[in-house]
C-alpha cells in the first residue's frame, strides 16, 4: 500500500500517474485535508 499525503494539485497528479505505471491502483491511497478539493483527473 502506498499513501500519497497532500494529494491535491498538479504535483500529486503527476506522482500518482507515475506510480500507476508500476503499481496497481488498488495499492494507492490519496489523502487530503480538504476532501472537497479532491484531485481532478
Amino acid at each position: 500500500m502506498i499513501a500519497i499525503t497532500g494529494a491535491i494539485g498538479q504535483p500529486s497528479r503527476l506522482v500518482i500517474e507515475t506510480l500507476l505505471k508500476s503499481v496497481l491502483a488498488e495499492q494507492i491511497v490519496a489523502a487530503a485535508r480538504s476532501p472537497e478539493k479532491k484531485l481532478q483527473t
